[in-house]
């Protein structure tokens, strides 16, 4: 019999990058940035070029101009004393060398307009970067207004490489973020698509590195003035734990502990901040894991303190999830406090139920296991293991009376039980239970239990948080019979024996409806 179920699916397709435009971000706050671009009139002559380029219509113009700008600029560095405007005209000609049709990455210098060294190549946007470092440096209360430049070329790459991403195609997504990250470093969109990038090739370490840049430069303060931004925060604040710990799971010994308790801060900073985001289930479910491989029980009982005295703040299948981690170390009336918290919510998840009914049982209390176990048969009644929780419940019961009568008819029931689930056509068992605002999706496995092929119709009902039928949809099944053959050919008692060939005795299933308001299901008897 299984020992435990899941009760909140995975709502996060942690891979799923959204396409969004990224638009070139501007910094108004700082010091007041003062650059004379009159003197000289090298300067001044290339400064003016590459406005009129920006704002011409004609590209063969823009890039005569470019041009030069470029060469004005070049050709006697060492005579123009304005170092922070040559440095900065210089990068602003690059970038708009980069934006122009038919311009490669790379470029000859000559066609750039490079007056000093003209033979040879040169990366544009790595240029641009040089020049406008340069003058960064050399001017730091312009470094907001310098990055407004840089953004002019890293708008229009980092831009497409959330599509690359969702088509798969992460060779060419990688060569346009590293184009992006070459003129612009100061966006948390960088390290969004690095980090979904790194995550797609199971490189959770620089994942996670990724994920933490992206929320030290997504601010409160910028998430509060942007949506695309804030989606941005709350989806990388749940990934640094994510990611962390799966690369604690990569570990061993100290290390994984050490990584361990770093994913734990990163589920509780998330819960503090998202205390009703969309990811608090699985944040909950990973605090609840890094916590307990890091060997913190303390941090763990305070958590579950929080939910039990305060259950109103959490689902239901949050609360169901922490009793079930409760129950893994043997904390059983925490779990049961837990798990009954859950119920008052939702009575009728199947997952939470079952586990419930479990917890009952180390607890042995019968006659709660007993009532639980009805309530499970009642929404999920073709499967063996809930037939004998019901039937472990009834047989203890009868042990505990003194009456004979009772005892009997609690006897009599536990074969009866038995009897139902033992004859049981189908097994039917749930991988994904993933409601959403409206719409609800299921799927799940139907395995024959009998040695002969059947065609079989699941009817489903979907409910409210009354019970009450929202809408109902059928899946249906074609099963090949049971085949008692093990790897070795051989089935149970040894005897040789062959598989049905091309016929699978068991087949999954997804059904999908389209209704708002619907927390749970059930379904009727399979027969």
């Amino acid at each position: 019999m299984n020992a435990w179920l899941n009760v909140v699916a995975c709502s996060l397709a942690l891979s799923t990058v959204v396409a969004t435009r990224a638009a070139a971000q501007q910094d108004t706050a700082g010091s007041k940035c003062e650059i004379n671009f009159s003197n000289p009139s090298e300067v001044k002559d290339a400064f003016s070029d590459v406005t009129i380029a920006q704002m011409g219509k004609n590209p063969d113009d823009a890039k005569k101009r470019l041009q030069d700008a470029i060469k004005k600029l070049t050709e006697h560095p060492e005579k123009i004393n304005n170092d922070v405007a040559r440095e900065y005209v210089l990068g602003q000609a690059l970038v708009n060398w980069s934006m122009q049709p038919g311009v490669t990455p790379v470029m000859p210098r000559q066609a750039l307009g490079y007056a000093s060294g003209p033979q040879g190549n040169v990366d544009v946007l790595a240029a641009a970067d040089s020049a406008l470092t340069a003058a960064t440096t050399a001017s730091p209360t312009c470094a907001s207004q310098i990055d407004q430049i840089r953004q002019q070329a890293w708008a229009p790459l980092i831009n497409k490489v959330g599509g690359l991403i969702n088509s798969n195609n992460l060779d060419s997504a990688k060569v346009l973020l590293a184009r992006a990250n070459t003129i612009y470093r100061g966006s948390p969109y960088n390290y969004y698509f690095a980090g979904n990038i790194a995550q797609r090739d199971s490189d959770y370490a620089a994942a996670s590195d990724a994920f933490q840049k992206a929320l030290a430069l997504a601010t409160p303060q910028k998430a509060a003035k942007d949506s695309n931004m804030a989606s941005i925060r709350e989806y990388v604040a749940f990934s640094v734990g994510y990611t962390t710990l799966m690369h604690a799971e990569q570990l061993t010994g100290d290390q994984q502990k050490s990584e361990m308790a770093k994913a734990a801060a990163a589920y509780q900073a998330y819960l503090k901040e998202y205390p009703n985001g969309q990811d608090v289930s699985n944040a909950q479910a990973g605090l609840t894991r890094t916590l307990q491989a890091s060997g913190d029980s303390a941090g763990l009982s305070t958590m579950w303190a929080q939910m039990s005295a305060s259950p109103a703040k959490y689902s239901a299948g949050q609360l169901y999830d922490a009793g079930a981690g409760a129950f893994r170390v043997n904390d059983l009336q925490t779990a049961a406090k837990l798990m009954e918290a859950a119920y008052q919510k939702n009575p009728y998840l199947i997952a939470g139920l079952f586990n419930l009914s479990n917890v009952y049982w180390k607890l042995k209390d019968w006659e709660k296991m007993a009532k639980v176990s009805h309530e499970l048969l009642s929404l999920a009644p073709n499967d063996p293991d809930n037939w004998q929780l019901l039937a472990i419940a009834e047989q203890n019961l009868a042990k505990a009376t003194n009456n004979a009568k009772l005892q009997k008819a609690r006897n009599d029931s536990v074969v009866a039980v038995l009897t139902k689930g033992n004859k049981l056509p189908v097994r039917i068992s749930f991988s994904r239970m993933a409601p959403a605002d409206s719409s609800y999706t299921l799927s799940g496995t139907a395995e024959n239990l009998l040695s002969k092929p059947g065609t079989y119709t699941i009817n489903f009902s979907f409910l409210d948080p009354s019970g009450n039928v929202v809408t109902t949809k059928t899946a249906t099944v074609s099963l090949g019979p049971k085949s008692d053959c093990g790897a070795s050919g051989k089935d149970s008692t040894g005897k040789a024996c062959k598989p049905v060939a091309g016929s699978n005795a068991s087949q999954d299933f997804t059904v999908e409806v389209d209704q708002p308001g619907i927390v749970a299901f059930r379904y009727a008897p399979v027969s």
